[in-house]
């Protein structure tokens, strides 16, 4: 599904998720915007960029990431849907290989589980498995609109990892 920039920055901002016009042309010209950019950014009257992964109301902003946790058999991932109004997560899928699949079925769980989702955002880091033609296919399928951070950017990730650390916390390091 392609969207022209000014209807992508129309639209986070009738959401109350402001983005940089500019900064998406400017990130688009240079071939550095994916499948789906970084919609997330607030631009403040200072002029420096933060990112807000607020909601006012449920189904509005979904966080999306990949997690490993070894086990006696080998390493398995878990990639996790997160409402950021609610902060509960709400899809979610599980593998032994970290491909494509993993993601696809955590956001179809996500979708399966909130109903009616129709504009939420999806927000992920640049991983492999977000930036697939499949997972696009299925954001466009239940009109969601994909969104990603930029590259080695820790401050993006903090709101997804807060429950892959609560997880490690509570679970994996009672067996020790």
């Amino acid at each position: 599904m392609r969207t022209r920039c000014s209807t992508l920055t129309a639209t986070t901002r009738s959401s109350g998720i402001g983005s940089s016009l500019t900064r998406l042309v400017t990130r688009a010209s240079r071939g550095r915007i994916g499948r789906h950019g970084d919609l997330c950014v607030v631009i403040d009257e200072h002029g420096r960029e933060h990112h807000r992964f607020e909601a006012d109301r449920a189904n509005q902003l979904w966080l999306n990431d990949i997690t490993d946790h070894k086990t006696a058999e080998g390493k398995l991932y878990l990639c996790a849907v997160k409402d950021a109004f609610s902060g509960r997560i709400v899809g979610c899928s599980m593998d032994s290989r970290m491909k494509v699949p993993l993601a696809v079925g955590a956001v179809r769980n996500a979708t399966r589980m909130r109903g009616d989702v129709n504009g939420c955002f999806v927000h992920s880091d640049c991983g492999s498995q977000f930036r697939s033609r499949k997972l696009c296919r299925e954001l466009a399928i239940h009109n969601l609109i994909g969104s990603m951070g930029r590259v080695a950017s820790c401050g993006d990730n903090t709101e997804r990892e807060s429950f892959f650390s609560l997880l490690r916390k509570n679970v994996q390091n009672r067996r020790s």
